[in-house]
């Protein structure tokens, strides 16, 4: 996927929301985001480089040169931790409505959740959102689905290899019980996290934090910090089970803005909440709706 020109507002309406959260110098904010609007120009005018228009490439960019400028590693520290905290206490509520549950109702109702999940991120340009609206996301889950292809992945599940790559803290707790059903219907799960922090997402602590350690056959790292699964930085331990993957369940905005420029060896799931409107558009749906979407092997989705 390619940036709109919305989406270069975005970035550094972005950039500004986290410069605002880390000081409250002037001078410094200043500083920052002349850093950030340059090291973008570079990216936006160099066209040798095939992923310099992907909105999850130039903001990789953007959180690298914020952690850069203000020597911090991890920008989003406290949000993860509240995220984590406001969704494990939201998860025996959850786990209550898979009760009763069997087969494909009972798998259905896991993707849903983990969709929903999704909702969970800050500083989308137009968008403001409050963990305080957990509940209420979860509870309209079914409703605001414009795209389920759950069944498709359900039938495809048995016997399968799937790598699963997360998005943000506090989704990846909805992520478990999505995994956990996975693996009931029969699949080997791998579970990808970042290796160090970008913007919200979920990180190897996260993952520990929320017991995904536990449920998942295999927990790994994509080996580097990029927006969405960029894979000419991943690490080989990543890029060989990606290689031998049946399936891969991919979740998030970035994920989907990446994934959609190569063609992979397997289906890919994009599971997703369209928080934007390039995205939304992109699938052609309304903006925050929720998204269960197969992407055949071999082909790109060109937006």
């Amino acid at each position: 996927m390619k940036i709109r020109p919305i989406c270069i507002v975005c970035l550094i309406s972005r950039a500004y929301r986290v410069v605002e959260r880390l000081t409250g110098d002037e001078e410094l904010r200043m500083m920052a985001l002349r850093e950030v609007l340059e090291a973008l120009n570079r990216e936006i005018n160099h066209g040798d480089n095939p992923f310099h228009l992907v909105p999850a490439y130039l903001g990789t960019v953007r959180e690298r040169t914020l952690k850069r400028v203000f020597s911090v590693e991890d920008p989003f520290l406290n949000v993860k931790r509240e995220s984590n905290t406001a969704a494990m206490k939201a998860l025996p509520d959850v786990l209550a409505r898979m009760n009763g549950r069997e087969g494909y109702d009972r798998f259905r109702q896991a993707c849903l959740v983990a969709v929903a999940g999704n909702m969970i991120e800050f500083d989308v340009l137009g968008r403001e959102f409050s963990l305080n609206q957990l509940y209420d996301n979860l509870e309209r889950a079914e409703e605001e689905l414009v795209v389920d292809d759950a069944q498709s992945l359900y039938d495809a599940t048995s016997g399968s290899r799937i790598l699963y790559l997360t998005d943000n803290a506090g989704e990846i707790v909805f992520d478990t019980i999505l995994v956990k059903e996975l693996k009931r219907v029969g699949a080997e799960v791998i579970v990808a996290v970042k290796e160090r922090p970008v913007m919200n997402d979920a990180t190897m602590s996260d993952a520990l934090e929320v017991g995904m350690d536990k449920v998942a056959d295999r927990l790994i790292t994509t080996g580097t910090d990029t927006v969405g699964l960029f894979l000419q930085e991943c690490s080989c331990e990543f890029l060989e089970e990606y290689e031998s993957a049946n399936i891969i369940v991919a979740k998030g905005m970035g994920n989907f803005e990446f994934m959609t420029e190569y063609e992979h060896p397997c289906d890919v799931y994009f599971l997703l909440r369209t928080k934007c409107a390039p995205v939304a558009e992109c699938i052609g749906v309304p903006r925050e709706r929720n998204v269960i979407l197969r992407l055949p092997a071999g082909r790109k989705l060109k937006c």
